[in-house]
């Protein structure tokens, strides 16, 4: 699952308020790459768990509780000792990034507030969490160090480093007309490249549904006066939307593989082949409903595919080659051109020339022709003879492999489109 940083802005919202002024009193690990933080509340307790061994990256309030091991890893001990009885103070995300922060105070030696932070990297593969006070790392769920990274280390006793911040103009901030100016910066690139590279919060799919929104084609280059306010109004609608409260209505797109791919905070319009959506009141539900789907094993699926992919870029490589071969073949006829030309003044040449001007005998325009000194002006047109064979031969069996190349590449297209949409074994085979 992949949430866009407008996504991760809701759910920022929703920790702060179910976790503000919570103290926490109980740390697990119940996995290697999993924390779960039980949370006291003014009149019950709730739960924190953030999940990184399924591939993508969760922070949730879980409605099940985990096993927890009896036996905890170290960084859970070190979090223990550290975090437990401290209090929550401050839930922020970076930006629109994909990192949110939470400040703990806890009690110091002398009896002073010391605030700790614990940093949750939401970032795909790179996720990490990361225990730090005052911008140094105490420890973190993973390490990272130069032979992994030259760019940013993450080991004990380090500075904190963030990761590099996106550029563009805030999606859920910006004004929206604002956003369609820095758009005019990108004119290289289509408009929904443009809009994404012009902003922050968002990827490809609510790109696309803004644009879809405005009625603009994703592939157009150059907006409209009528285009840009259309978009505009667009963006501003969705800025509306994102702000409302946090039990406002999200919507998880589910893929074939009955797996939810992302979650959105309005109603997509745009869907893959094989995706459908689901409702959910709001964004915490959203999640815990994600982690109850069981997913689609389909190993065959994605073998097949891969196959398909990989022959489809060889063959989408190799069709422009043959093109090219193509323009070569097409100099047959002048080939023969030439040749004729020579035999009609066979008596004008002289063995040992290897150049000579004569009148061409189909347009009367003077026509410069190289020749070989070594053979004979009929040796000379021979030759030519010879290469026009050849390239006659080539051009009707180069045309012949484009032809078969493009027939491929339409069963391909055919055969992945198949796949995409196979929610069963029966259907694969």
């Amino acid at each position: 699952m992949n949430l866009e940083g407008l996504t991760l802005h809701i759910l920022t919202n929703k920790l702060k308020e179910e976790l503000l002024g919570g103290k926490i009193y109980k740390v697990f690990m119940p996995s290697y790459e999993s924390l779960l933080l039980l949370v006291k509340r003014e009149r019950d307790t709730a739960a924190l768990l953030a999940d990184f061994s399924c591939g993508s990256p969760m922070l949730y309030l879980p409605n099940n509780l985990p096993e927890r091991p009896e036996s905890p890893p170290a960084f859970c001990m070190l979090l223990r000792k550290h975090l437990e009885e401290g209090r929550i103070t401050r839930i922020e995300q970076s930006g629109l990034d994909r990192i949110i922060t939470i400040d703990i105070d806890t009690i110091g030696t002398a009896r002073q507030i010391v605030t700790k932070q614990l940093i949750f990297e939401l970032t795909g593969k790179n996720s990490n969490i990361i225990f730090a006070e005052n911008g140094l790392i105490f420890d973190s769920l993973k390490h990272v160090n130069k032979a992994m990274s030259s760019f940013r280390q993450i080991m004990p006793n380090l500075p904190y480093l963030a990761p590099p911040q996106q550029t563009g103009l805030s999606i859920l901030t910006a004004p929206a007309n604002a956003i369609i100016e820095a758009m005019h910066e990108f004119k290289t690139k289509n408009s929904l490249a443009a809009l994404i590279a012009a902003t922050t919060g968002i990827g490809k799919i609510t790109a696309s549904e803004l644009l879809a929104a405005a009625g603009i084609d994703s592939n157009t280059t150059a907006l409209t006066a009528e285009e840009e306010q259309r978009l505009a109004n667009a963006i501003y609608s969705l800025q509306q939307s994102a702000n409302q409260q946090t039990s406002a209505p999200v919507y998880a797109v589910i893929s074939r593989t009955n797996q939810v791919k992302t979650i959105l905070p309005f109603a997509p319009t745009i869907l893959e082949p094989g995706c459908n959506t689901k409702q959910l009141p709001d964004i915490n539900s959203a999640l815990n409903y994600a982690v109850t789907l069981t997913p689609i094993q389909l190993p065959e699926q994605e073998t097949l595919q891969k196959l398909v992919i990989g022959e489809s870029q060889r063959l989408e490589k190799k069709l422009p080659v043959l093109e090219k071969d193509l323009l070569t073949a097409d100099k047959a006829e002048a080939q023969r051109m030439i040749a004729d030309t020579i035999m009609a003044n066979i008596y004008q040449i002289s063995k040992g020339q290897s150049s000579c001007q004569l009148l061409n005998i189909y347009d009367n325009e003077p026509l410069e022709i190289q020749l070989s000194p070594l053979l004979s002006p009929t040796e000379n047109a021979q030759a030519y003879y010879k290469r026009y064979n050849k390239y006659k031969r080539a051009q009707s069996e180069v045309q012949n492999q484009i032809e078969t190349t493009r027939e491929m590449l339409n069963y391909l297209a055919s055969i992945d489109a198949s796949l995409t949409t196979a929610t069963t074994k029966n259907e694969i085979v």
